[in-house]
């Protein structure tokens, strides 16, 4: 995907943090944390890093490019941190998780090793927000790969409760049609 955007290729970024992210968080049925540790695993360039920092998450931004590091250390004007591996949880886990393209850029095979990672870092009662796209089609030639709720449900297993799953206001052109946002949480 780095490739894509040193070609100019990029209709994931919006130059800005996702808007069905900053309508989760302010969604008033949910009772998601106001602040804590965050995770964003695939952050490109930190866009939503930014946000929940911005909101007072105590949040960590990873990708495993450092092509992506490089510039979400550039972009970010708080201080935050952004790291090219794969990192463990904070001793009592993350209290919320965003995924907007990190388990789409995993082939199916793949898929249950992140469900298990997910429910390693996420403390009991944590929250996974997950962008749940492309939906439309099969796409067996990603990244991006096509994606259902039952992709995410399966890979997660049954430590996790669906307590959000619609599609959102604010869609990117590229999204509308083809995104919903879901959240889970984690029952461990």
């Amino acid at each position: 995907m780095w490739k894509c955007r040193q070609e100019g290729i990029t209709p994931w970024a919006v130059a800005r943090f996702q808007p069905p992210l900053d309508y989760i968080l302010s969604h008033r049925s949910l009772h998601l944390p106001k602040h804590g540790n965050a995770l964003v695993p695939g952050c490109g360039r930190g866009d939503d890093v930014v946000l929940l920092a911005a909101l007072g998450f105590d949040t960590l931004g990873i990708d495993i490019s450092p092509t992506a590091v490089n510039v979400a250390q550039q972009y970010a004007y708080i201080p935050l941190t952004f790291i090219q591996l794969n990192i463990g949880a904070p001793k009592d886990g993350f209290d919320l998780i965003y995924d907007y393209t990190f388990f789409v850029a995993f082939p199916p095979k793949v898929r249950p090793d992140w469900g298990a990672n997910m429910t390693r870092l996420i403390r009991p009662g944590g929250h996974l927000i997950t962008s749940v796209w492309p939906i439309d089609g099969d796409r067996p030639d990603g990244p991006p790969f096509s994606v259902s709720v039952e992709d995410y449900r399966m890979a997660l297993g049954p430590k996790w409760e669906t307590v959000l799953d619609e599609v959102p206001p604010g869609l990117t052109e590229t999204h509308v049609g083809r995104a919903k946002i879901v959240v889970w949480e984690s029952t461990k």
